[in-house]
């Protein structure tokens, strides 16, 4: 969830203020460098888990 909302607010961000006009490559490289972090900072929640 957190992982497609950082890319799209990237994607966003690299076409309205970048001179870089296809965001989307850009974006997922650096969302793929920060996942990492994004996996110790969220809790997981196991398969078939009761909420």
């Amino acid at each position: 969830m957190y992982y497609g909302l950082g890319c799209g607010l990237l994607i966003f961000l690299i076409r309205i203020f970048g001179a870089y006009p296809e965001g989307v490559a850009f974006a997922i490289l650096l969302m793929n460098s920060v996942s990492p972090l994004i996996e110790n900072a969220t809790q997981h929640r196991l398969y078939g888990e009761k909420r």
